[in-house]
């Protein structure tokens, strides 16, 4: 097949009614029971063909689920949260973005299995009555895997964000890797509001988010990749039983890893370049970042090493 242009079959075409909240709630709730580990899925509201108001969501398995709502710390202007709007996110049930913390937005997590009907009627009430949307058919949507890849999904009564083919990929091109660079460097500068970004010698975007500190890195190849990873302890010896804490970890972490390199524990993750964007750049980071103080937290006492979080950066963004 060539070309941009995709036609859904009858059974996958976007419902055109003017669907009520009440039923899409419904249609969310079953959406949302299905997610497999390792899958996304983000509603968002369009203005001008940029995204305005979103929430989104995290199936981790055996980790938990997770659901955001979008704070100021990614609004401004007339979009910007009001003190009221903001109070009643947290009278729904979402927990607020706190100063030095790693979550920029307003949060839940469930353990598995979560309950999609009462995460379903938050999101819901969350983007009626505080981000203002009226209708359903006023938001678009995005499905993808752990390492990018789109896929449909119908059933919502929603337009996706961007044409996606009958096979689940969208057919993006590839950026080069200078095109990257510049795409990494905007998101960066956007997620910490600064106009310049610093290096290391290896080419790595240090930054600091909450007490963890994470390296940026793009990797060159085809596809190029963005992989972020933080440092949790040094001066560590390998071990059976770090090793076995660690394979403990990454089975119950719904995203990145966790590993021991040369001495050091780590935590990183990677994206593809194929559609990378400051939205999901901002939801590796802060899922790296949460990640980095829990497994911080879990080895710290148990192994008796020396954190990265306990020196001052000597580089950071």
């Amino acid at each position: 097949m060539t070309g941009t242009l995709v036609n859904y079959t009858p059974a996958e075409r976007v419902d055109e009614d003017d669907m009520s909240w009440e039923k899409f709630e419904g249609r969310l709730a079953a959406v949302l029971g299905r997610m497999a580990a390792g899958s996304y899925l983000i509603l968002s509201s369009r203005e001008d063909q940029e995204i305005v108001y979103y929430v989104q969501f995290a199936q981790g398995g055996r980790g938990g689920f997770r659901a955001e709502a979008e704070s100021n710390n990614f609004l401004a202007g007339r979009w910007a949260l009001s003190p009221v709007q903001e109070e009643q996110l947290a009278g729904l049930g979402w927990q607020c973005p706190m100063p030095g913390d790693s979550d920029l937005n307003f949060m839940r997590q469930w353990p598995t299995p979560a309950p999609y009907a009462e995460i379903a009627r938050l999101a819901v009430r969350s983007l009626r009555e505080v981000y203002g949307i009226e209708r359903p058919t006023e938001l678009v949507y995005r499905r993808f895997a752990k390492f990018g890849s789109d896929f449909a999904e119908p059933s919502l009564g929603l337009k996706p964000e961007k044409p996606v083919t009958a096979t689940g990929r969208a057919p993006r091109p590839v950026p080069t890797f200078a095109e990257l660079t510049l795409l990494v460097e905007r998101a960066v500068k956007s997620i910490l509001g600064v106009d310049k970004i610093l290096r290391d010698g290896d080419g790595c975007i240090p930054i600091q988010l909450g007490d963890a500190r994470q390296f940026v890195k793009i990797v060159d190849g085809t596809p190029p990749v963005v992989r972020v990873f933080s440092p949790v302890l040094h001066g560590v010896d390998s071990s059976r039983s770090l090793l076995e804490a660690l394979n403990e970890i990454n089975g119950q972490s719904m995203f990145g890893r966790a590993l021991w390199v040369s001495g050091e524990v780590i935590v990183s993750a990677e994206v593809s370049a194929v559609g990378i964007n400051a939205e999901q750049l901002t939801f590796l980071c802060l899922q790296i970042g949460a990640l980095a103080e829990g497994v911080h937290d879990q080895l710290r006492d148990r192994l008796g090493r020396q954190t990265m979080f306990d020196e001052d950066p000597k580089l950071v963004n």
